[in-house]
């Protein structure tokens, strides 16, 4: 039985490679997860929610970055105080315990470098994740970026101010 593609944009080509259905419109490039439902027909899940830019707002699309135009945002607010919240969260080396090696095979043996979840979420809840009924915690690292940009401008507030004090007194 032939099966169907449904997709609510206009006319587009699309190629299924594995279970993924890549879709060109001569504007963007985007996959989708393939989802075979109960009447033998074919789904297909975007995981760019927004499709008018072709920006993957979910952030789990490797082909397009997350969306991050201001046209989306609202109630925008700057970070603040981003380096007493740093001081407190530690990184670290570790390496997988066997239960993680059991949930994902392709964990790596070897010593990893990274961050705590819970530490992270004391003091940024909005870069931790609950993976799973057991509430495992994941770290969207990409959004600590923003974080430490704002560190960085912190710091270099409080290094001027410190230059412009011993200045004053090498000249005074």
């Amino acid at each position: 039985m032939k099966k169907k593609f449904f997709y609510n944009k206009p006319k587009i080509s699309a190629k299924k490679i594995k279970n993924k259905l890549y879709l060109d419109n001569d504007r963007l490039l985007d996959s989708f997860d393939l989802i075979e439902s109960s009447n033998n027909n074919i789904l297909a899940q975007s995981c760019s929610s927004c499709g008018s830019c072709g920006c993957a707002a979910c952030g789990s699309c490797r082909s397009c970055p997350p969306c991050s135009d201001m046209r989306f945002k609202r109630e925008i607010q700057p970070l603040t105080n981003v380096i007493n919240k740093l001081s407190k969260i530690r990184g670290v080396y570790f390496k997988w315990n066997k239960t993680y090696r059991n949930i994902n095979k392709t964990a790596n043996k070897t010593r990893q470098i990274g961050l705590i979840a819970q530490e992270v979420e004391k003091f940024f809840p909005e870069l931790v994740a609950r993976v799973g009924i057991k509430n495992y915690r994941g770290i969207y690292y990409d959004k600590l970026t923003a974080v430490l940009i704002e560190a960085i401008k912190e710091l270099k507030s409080m290094n001027d101010l410190l230059v412009k004090r011993i200045e004053a007194l090498e000249s005074g």
